[in-house]
């Protein structure tokens, strides 16, 4: 008769754990950039072109960034900081019109 001996099997390798990635989140550049800008102009409404140039390009990024699904409030605040950027702008650069012209006719000219 033959013995059966029992030899121990190499037991299976572990299954290798399973990692779960995120797939990363939609973006949209242009509401990101015009939310920015946006905010930026409004914080240098003070320095005439530059806020005014900047609430300029706020408005535009922000309504090309209004046309795409994703990021529609960052979009409509960069929009509404522009907008009221522009608006601060333009009344500053009347009063300085307003206080230059005011100024340059009261100060006595004198020619020798």
């Amino acid at each position: 008769m033959e013995e059966k001996t029992t030899e121990a099997q190499p037991a299976a390798p572990a299954p290798a754990p399973v990692q779960l990635v995120a797939a990363p989140a939609a973006q949209n550049g242009m509401a990101i950039a015009s939310m920015v800008v946006g905010i930026v102009s409004l914080m240098s409404c003070w320095a005439v072109f530059f806020g005014l140039i900047a609430g300029v390009t706020a408005l535009i990024l922000g309504i090309l960034g209004i046309k795409k699904p994703i990021g529609k409030g960052m979009a409509i605040t960069g929009i509404v900081t522009g907008g009221l950027a522009i608006l601060i702008n333009v009344i500053v650069i009347i009063i300085w019109i307003i206080a230059l012209s005011a100024f340059t006719s009261i100060s006595p000219m004198y020619y020798y």
